[in-house]
């Protein structure tokens, strides 16, 4: 799965001492994630697994042509936050389609 926000990163204008501010997506695919199980036999518990971004990259909408921005990794760092909020986002909306799927399944059997 592909979560993804927008925000403002500065980058130097050629042959000048200036920067400008672009927009741009951040994109990170992910696996769900799946809590820990603690209780029980020891031979039902596991712990929790995905829920992080891997493969992080960053597009710019450069006049209608999309473009990889290379990333620092104080950039990378500081989208950590805003990523998983994305992640949690995505989560939340694919729960809310699986209950409406499931409520709909349930009215369609009545």
């Amino acid at each position: 799965m592909t979560a993804y926000f927008t925000t403002t990163i500065s980058r130097p204008i050629p042959n000048s001492e200036d920067e400008v501010e672009i927009e741009i997506a951040v994109f990170g695919d992910y696996e769900p994630f799946v809590p820990a199980r603690v209780s029980g036999p020891p031979e039902d518990c596991y712990p929790s697994e995905g829920g992080y971004a891997q493969d992080v990259y960053a597009v710019f909408d450069d006049e209608g042509n999309d473009r990889l921005i290379p990333l620092t990794k104080e950039e990378l760092d500081s989208f950590e936050e805003p990523m998983a909020q994305a992640i949690m986002d995505c989560e939340e909306a694919a729960y809310e389609r699986a209950m409406e799927n499931r409520y709909d399944a349930d009215k369609t059997r009545d």
